[in-house]
Parts: structure tokens; C-alpha cells; sequence
């Protein structure tokens, strides 16, 4: 473990590592043997169901005949078809931001036309 994390320092002082990462936050402090570690223990849990409505790419809610109904939108986890069966990031924030903004620039050109 010690081997990983000073390769890990290595790369963030060259700023990239051999996955080709170029940000590096929360490093190591220097002095490894000083450094201070918190661990957790994570176990899969049911948390809630995603997905149903099908969206293209500007977020609107696909019918069934996979035309866009008009006038109607989706973001969040309402929304299927980007990500699958799970989030693309495991934190649903960023879906809904993103897609929120999608969203609605997608109905202000939509009401502008």
C-alpha cells in the first residue's frame, strides 16, 4: 500500500499518472508514516428505483414510438437512457445538474422558435 501511495505522489508531481489522470487532490502528505487515514466499510443497499421515462439528448421525454412528446421534459433520476441501469458517476447531483441545465436551454430554444 505504501508503494501505491508514493506512486501516486510521483505522478501528481510529473501531472499525469499511468491512467493518463491529470488532477490530483487530497494527496498523501509527503511523510507517509505521519499521514492519517480513515476507512470505511460500504455494503450495497437498496436505496430507490431509477429510470422510466426514456430522453434523448436535449432531455425530452421520448414516447413510445421514440418520437419526442412535445413540451415535455426530464432530468434526474426520473429520467432512463443515459445512464443505463446506474449513474454514470454514482451520485445522482451531478445528473441532475447537468442535465437540469440541458434541460432547460433545450425549452428556451424550443419557445424561441
Amino acid at each position: 500500500m505504501q508503494s501505491t501511495l508514493e506512486e501516486y505522489q510521483q505522478a501528481a508531481q510529473e501531472g499525469v499518472d499511468v491512467f493518463g489522470k491529470t488532477t490530483f487532490r487530497g494527496l498523501p502528505a509527503q511523510d507517509i508514516e505521519k499521514e492519517v487515514f480513515y476507512v470505511g466499510t460500504i455494503t450495497p443497499v437498496l436505496h430507490y428505483c431509477m429510470g422510466g421515462l426514456a430522453i434523448d439528448a436535449e432531455g425530452r421525454v421520448m414516447g413510445q414510438d421514440g418520437v419526442p412528446i412535445p413540451g415535455l421534459y426530464a432530468c434526474g433520476e426520473v429520467s432512463g437512457g443515459v445512464h443505463g441501469d446506474n449513474r454514470l458517476a454514482g451520485n445522482s447531483l451531478l445528473e441532475c445538474v447537468v442535465y437540469g441545465t440541458i434541460v432547460s436551454e433545450s425549452i428556451l430554444r424550443s419557445t424561441k422558435a
